[in-house]
């Protein structure tokens, strides 16, 4: 029998710890792809683990940088615009288009992202990201019975 538990365990412990949503412009390890995981979190005191049932979205950018990717995904959650990030779209409708910080449509205090970047030669970067990410949505629907929220159709 699969030790799930053991699995996606290991694949959580090469994602960053949590970090807030503000300030993600700061660290030089967005200037690379990846893998990410959206997240609206209490606090970043907790480890990231993919099969979190506060995760509302995993994904991956094999081309961009994450932070390029990231700021896709904020134009998408602020206006519902349907050309940048999918997750973005869902998460504008799963708002209602209210989100909140003072009336300014900005995602929240509580939003919280962790990435894996991924620092490899092409094709192996694309690949193992690809790879990562659906690993990552199988573990979370594995445990969860579910896709995170802004994941689904």
């Amino acid at each position: 029998m699969v030790d799930w538990l053991a699995i996606y365990d290991q694949l959580s412990q090469n994602f960053s710890p949590w970090l807030p949503w503000r300030g993600i412009t700061a660290y030089e390890f967005m200037r690379h792809p990846g893998v990410y995981l959206f997240a609206e979190l209490p606090d970043d005191t907790v480890a990231p683990s993919v099969v979190d049932p506060a995760i509302l979205y995993v994904g991956e950018t094999t081309r961009q940088t994450l932070l390029a990717r990231f700021i896709q995904f904020e134009e998408a959650a602020r206006t519902g615009c349907t050309n940048r990030h999918f997750g973005g779209q869902k998460y504008f409708t799963r708002t209602d288009g209210e989100l909140i910080a003072e009336k300014c449509r900005l995602l929240p205090d509580n939003f919280y992202i962790s990435v894996m970047p991924i620092k490899l030669a092409e094709p192996e970067r694309s690949a193992y990201i690809r790879y990562t990410e659906r690993a990552a949505l199988w573990y979370f629907v594995k445990a969860n019975n579910r896709y995170p929220s802004c994941n689904t159709l």
